[in-house]
């Protein structure tokens, strides 16, 4: 791998890890994250760096669930095979598929059990 671009991959899991954890985030914030990871994934090789990526983008999605203005209707159609309304919680939660598909994936990297750990 280029050098530049393992430090690009280490820096996008650097913001995402930033933004995952800031208090004050709002929904435009995850959006725009949730965006970037998608078009830097694909572009991915390192396998540890790609689940990672690829467990943020799972988690920017939740955050983005959980920030989602009540007038944003249209990025629920937009993620409507990622997440499911959970009535008893009143909340949209990114299905617990997703997660279960990428811990199925990477099981033999230690990332595994954080990944079942965060499904909903």
């Amino acid at each position: 791998m280029p050098v530049n671009l393992r430090y690009k991959t280490q820096a996008y899991i650097k913001v995402a890890k930033r933004k995952l954890n800031h208090k004050t985030a709002s929904f435009g914030d995850f959006v725009e994250l949730f965006n970037s990871l998608k078009g830097i994934i694909p572009t991915i090789k390192n396998r540890e760096n790609k689940a990672e990526l690829q467990f943020s983008y799972l988690l920017v999605l939740q955050k983005s669930l959980d920030k989602l203005p009540r007038r944003q209707k249209n990025w629920l159609k937009i993620q409507k095979r990622h997440i499911v309304y959970d009535k008893s919680s009143r909340l949209w939660l990114v299905k617990r598929k997703w997660f279960q598909q990428l811990h199925d994936k990477y099981s033999d990297l230690a990332i595994a059990d954080r990944i079942m750990l965060a499904a909903p």
